[in-house]
């Protein structure tokens, strides 16, 4: 099977002042540097392959206009921009991420018939994401389409529940996601976090889905509502593709300026599980010209707090707060309803929503984020000509608390008094409810070292090849990077009884020497590297290191005579 794959997509506009494009996607570097370390650590401790990253970016011309004749310095601009996050990426040690032009690449005629004339900056972003859902050469792999900004609070959790599981095969759409709150009255599926198994319902479904969209459009004019909204391709195609499979509920909702369509996430499938290890704020990366903020709120987008793996903002507190006491009651929507339904259905839609969801996650964030700003100490220069005050930043967190029902349950849990109470004296500090957060991930360590150990001793059935024994070497090497951070001590046993049953398999096993010729570049490439360094390795015998030369020349040349790749491209 093809390895496994994470595919991230990014675009920028063109402009016509020097460099030719906007270049704020470099920003995302750092991003994807993280998230790529994480998932090669968590694949080398899983004792998988770790995954290829493959970047496809996209430059948007203005009023989307890729003709050559109209639009000459299209590609000029193109290769700049491509060539500015290439130079980004190796700079960072990331040349071995491929690098991609979205239109240049063998998308549909379909899809590239539809991008002519889209200016929408959201919708080209989530043409990007859905065809790598969709594409034939991510069908027969795992694959994770997944936006560089998503913040996942449990990279192993994560991991487990995807690349490393194989739960996900079984599931009806061969998929899994997340659902985020972001609609006002409804839970909406989410792309920005997408895996798919091979052969994925979902997959098929939602290139159909897709095309079927793509063309039905292609040739409406630049100024019409599919080509200008910002979420025609999500609200008009991703979901309904989605629909297909189970995975939304389509609802007619009537109103007086004409009735409205949505498709609400039905929470009741496994395949949101997604949504227990990301934290699902909503980061409107595309929104280049966003809408003006008033200072206190620009200042609260400086603050970040640490929340298991990732980083936590403002907008996450604002998300977290909302999915505990915003309104729901549009997912069961019926013409004729009484209050006695509507109230029924918000509270059916919110045990759902609360069901997959991590409880103590949100509480965390909410808690943590509150003290975080009732504990710093602000000294920043005024903003719009507006000294921020720390009381200024807690009044307006405290003022998110609607004060209702379920805003004073929230905020009794959280700070011990009522919203009102905490309106009227928001230096209150919190309960502390991120201790629990940290407890429950303390046991889930514990359940997901058990479940690697079982796969570990799995292996020690199977006939290894020297490909598998690297990795295995390459587990070890991991988990014992894991003991030395770790403070657990019941942990750090576990980890050590790991460490010594990969040794004991090593030791035993009765490796096989592949056929470089029918291997993958990708595990090659690992293979050359491992044998080089094996070969420099201090205190070995001159019959080992000559064993190891050998192999290491015989990798080199089969490389060779697949030809020269360039950084960041070649096979897979």
């Amino acid at each position: 099977m093809s390895s496994d794959k994470i595919t991230i997509g990014l675009y920028s506009l063109q402009t016509d002042k020097s460099p030719g494009f906007n270049d704020r996607f470099l920003g995302e570097v750092a991003n994807i540097k993280a998230m790529k370390e994480r998932f090669t650590h968590e694949a080398n401790v899983a004792g998988r392959r770790p995954p290829i990253f493959v970047i496809s970016m996209l430059l948007i011309p203005p009023h989307g206009d890729y003709n050559r004749s109209t639009n000459p310095g299209y590609e000029e601009n193109q290769s700049k921009m491509l060539e500015s996050m290439r130079s980004a990426l190796d700079k960072e040690g990331l040349s071995d991420i491929k690098l991609e032009s979205f239109y240049e690449k063998p998308i549909s005629a379909e899809e590239r018939s539809y991008l002519q004339g889209l200016s929408a900056r959201g919708s080209c972003a989530d043409m990007i994401k859905t065809h790598a859902i969709i594409s034939e050469d991510n069908s027969n792999r795992r694959h994770l389409q997944i936006d560089s900004n998503t913040q996942i609070h449990d990279y192993r959790g994560f991991y487990n529940a995807t690349f490393a599981s194989e739960s996900a095969q079984d599931k009806i759409a061969g998929a899994s996601l997340n659902a985020s709150y972001y609609d006002e009255h409804y839970v909406s599926a989410h792309n920005k976090v997408v895996y798919t198994v091979p052969n994925s319902r979902l997959a098929v479904a939602l290139r159909e889905t897709h095309l079927q969209y793509c063309d039905a459009h292609k040739d409406d004019s630049p100024s019409s509502k599919e080509k200008t909204e910002k979420n025609s391709v999500y609200s008009k195609d991703f979901t309904v593709g989605l629909s297909e499979v189970g995975l939304t509920r389509r609802l007619v909702i009537p109103g007086d300026e004409g009735e409205r369509v949505i498709y609400p996430a039905d929470m009741r499938r496994p395949e949101y599980d997604l949504s227990r290890y990301v934290v699902t704020a909503v980061n409107k990366s595309w929104d280049i010209k966003s809408k003006p903020k008033p200072p206190t709120e620009k200042m609260l987008e400086q603050i970040r707090i640490p929340i298991g793996d990732t980083l936590c903002d403002f907008a996450s507190f604002g998300i977290a707060v909302k999915k505990h006491t915003g309104e729901l009651y549009e997912h069961y929507y019926a013409s004729g309803w009484d209050e006695t339904r509507a109230e029924h259905a918000e509270n059916m839609a919110r045990e759902e929503l609360m069901h997959l969801s991590n409880l103590a996650l949100d509480k965390a964030i909410i808690a943590r984020f509150y003290d975080e700003v009732r504990n710093s100490n602000i000294s920043a220069a005024p903003i719009d000509g507006v000294q921020v005050t720390k009381e200024m930043m807690l009044q307006e967190l405290a003022n998110h608390f609607p004060d209702d029902m379920r805003g004073n349950e929230l905020v009794r849990g959280l700070f011990g008094c009522s919203v009102r109470e905490l309106q009227t004296d928001p230096m209150r500090p919190s309960l502390g409810a991120y201790n629990d957060f940290e407890e429950a991930r303390s046991r889930e360590k514990h359940q997901e070292l058990t479940n690697i150990m079982r796969r570990v001793e799995q292996k020690s059935q199977m006939r290894l090849t020297s490909v598998d024994s690297h990795y295995l070497h390459v587990q070890q090497a991991a988990i014992a990077h894991e003991m030395r951070t770790a403070s657990d001590k019941t942990v750090i046993a576990k980890q050590r009884n790991l460490k010594d049953n990969i040794t004991t398999i090593r030791r035993n096993a009765d490796i096989s020497k592949p056929d470089y010729t029918t291997m993958n570049t990708h595990d090659l490439e690992v293979l050359r590297d491992h044998y080089k360094e094996k070969a420099s390795s201090p205190g070995i015998t001159n019959t080992k290191k000559k064993e190891f030369s050998l192999e290491f020349q015989h990798i080199r040349a089969e490389l060779s005579n697949r030809g020269d790749r360039k950084p960041g491209f070649g096979h897979f």
